[in-house]
């Protein structure tokens, strides 16, 4: 009698153990990934504000050491080569550059001085594991716009 309870107690606990540690792994790994992203957007965001500060010195004013960009919109991806691309390629850890698209647009108009650039950059973020999320990918776009100083 003592040893069938004990039998019986042993697959309860391996079973207990088996519901708690997928809980605890789930947990886990959802976690990580969403770190993950966070860390994809401050990236993103960060590239951005680069981008624009960039930006903000080849208006048509620059000097002749600088080309002068816009005012027509730029669009592109991090991977392209680009003077653009360029500014925000090693601010994007863990990322494919070319799966990161710039756009890069003048909202006055023109790129004269204290005119405005805007750049956004868009990024997908596939979940390592999608089912932790129970989603698809997740879209990740940060903005900055900032005035022509020249």
């Amino acid at each position: 009698m003592i040893k069938t309870q004990m039998n019986g107690r042993r697959g309860m606990v391996a079973v207990e153990t088996a519901i708690i540690l997928a809980t605890l792994l789930l947990l886990v790994f959802a976690t990580f990934d969403l770190g993950l992203a966070a860390l994809r957007f401050n990236s993103l965001s960060y590239a951005a504000r680069n981008i624009a500060r960039n930006a903000i010195v080849h208006g048509a004013l620059a000097a002749p050491e600088f080309s002068g960009w816009g005012p027509n919109a730029i669009d592109g991806n991090a991977g392209d080569g680009s003077e653009i691309a360029g500014a925000a390629l090693t601010l994007l850890p863990t990322m494919n550059a070319r799966d990161v698209h710039i756009h890069v647009d003048w909202p006055d108009g023109d790129n004269r001085e204290d005119d405005q650039v805007r750049v956004q950059l868009n990024y997908s973020h596939v979940p390592f594991a999608p089912f932790l999320l129970l989603s698809g990918p997740i879209n990740l776009q940060a903005e900055c716009t900032m005035c022509i100083v020249h």
